[in-house]
């Protein structure tokens, strides 16, 4: 019997809350309609009967705020219905001052459609974006790429690209891109076109619409932007890689990374990463491990640079070891050559300069070395 009370107790309590909960509901309605809420057809955050609103609201859910939103959110969405409250939200997600409640009130929406499983092309048919000419241009592409990460069906950028390139094709795909309103920077546009998997983001079908989108933006500095994007989030190597996927030649990536002719040069950390890159450049062509000396060489001439990487060398500090594995790497490519020191003094006599002598003197000890170490017997003319 005591067993049935309590039961019974608290069969009562459950339905006297479900009662309270619904009596807010229907006080939330009717402060909306009363305060004519629903008339704002833009900029609905912003409003002042809005304001009022969420401040009643507010007051009514104060134990439970969270129980308010989604009173809130079932008002709007029975006003407005999902496709303009969708996009009423994702217009309010660009303004700073509304930003917050709008993402809040998405997350609800989003929560929502996953219960009822709703697919991906459910949701990119109820937000229309098949009928709008240029889907980049619309706020509420944001809310579709949220809800497919949501789903964890497929990688949402993948999905993206491999429908609109079904569509459109890839050269349709990539004018779309490069026609839309700039929202960012490359770098930004980036996380909306390639995937977050090191492995695999160069097979990633949304690469060639990114690079297409980012050179239309800034074509002076599209691939040192899309190059730091993948430095940043995923490897040098991988950046690197990307580089040699756009045909990126030493010059180009000479010129990207503003790399300058100059004793300078050899001071700046930039040009670690174009060496590297040219090594892995010439690993894809006819392989040529003298290949950053030779690059180098058609910028200074071969004793021009000799000269220049001995000055620098000496005063170098945290480029030091760089220097000193270029000046090494000349003196075996000269060997290879099989260039005497007589010949190096000749070809340095051609320009009177103070470092010629420390630069033959270098030389001549490396040869000497270079015989007698790696090949085992006594240098030419030695």
């Amino acid at each position: 019997m005591i067993t049935n009370l309590i039961k019974s107790g608290e069969q009562a309590l459950t339905k006297l809350a479900g009662r309270s909960t619904s009596e807010k509901q229907k006080t939330t309605e009717s402060l909306f309609q009363n305060l004519n809420v629903g008339a704002a057809e833009t900029k609905l955050f912003e409003s002042a009967p809005y304001q009022k609103w969420a401040g009643s609201v507010s007051n009514i859910y104060k134990k439970k705020p969270q129980a308010g939103e989604v009173a809130m959110f079932r008002t709007l969405v029975a006003h407005y219905g999902d496709e303009t409250l969708a996009n009423l939200l994702a217009q309010a997600r660009q303004v700073s001052t509304t930003e917050s409640i709008a993402k809040q009130f998405e997350t609800i929406q989003l929560d929502n459609w996953i219960t009822q499983r709703k697919t991906a092309d459910e949701i990119n048919s109820l937000l229309k974006l098949d009928a709008v000419d240029n889907i980049f241009t619309r706020p509420s592409l944001e809310t579709l790429i949220s809800y497919v990460t949501g789903l964890k069906t497929a990688d949402p950028y993948d999905w993206l690209a491999v429908k609109l390139t079904k569509r459109y094709g890839e050269d349709g795909l990539a004018h779309m891109v490069a026609a839309a309103k700039p929202i960012g920077s490359p770098g930004e546009i980036s996380a909306m076109l390639v995937r977050e998997t090191e492995h695999s983001v160069l097979e990633n079908p949304a690469i060639k619409t990114w690079v297409a989108y980012a050179t239309e933006l800034d074509w002076e500095n599209a691939y040192m932007l899309m190059f730091s994007v993948m430095q940043r989030r995923y490897s040098n190597y991988v950046a690197e890689q990307f580089w040699v996927g756009c045909g990126q030649t030493a010059d180009d990536a000479f010129n990207s990374l503003k790399l300058e002719i100059g004793e300078n040069l050899f001071e700046n950390l930039a040009l670690r990463t174009w060496i590297s890159y040219v090594n892995i450049l010439y690993k894809y062509g006819i392989e040529d491990e003298f290949a950053v000396v030779s690059e180098l060489e058609k910028r200074f001439g071969n004793m021009d640079l000799a000269r220049v990487l001995f000055a620098a060398e000496k005063d170098a500090t945290i480029m030091k070891e760089t220097i000193t594995s270029l000046r090494t790497l000349q003196f075996q490519k000269w060997c290879r050559l099989n260039w005497h020191p007589d010949k190096i003094a000749i070809k340095l006599a051609e320009q009177k300069d103070t470092r010629n002598r420390s630069v033959f003197d270098g030389y001549r000890d490396f040869y000497a070395n270079y015989y007698r170490d790696i090949f085992k017997r006594p240098a030419i003319g030695g």
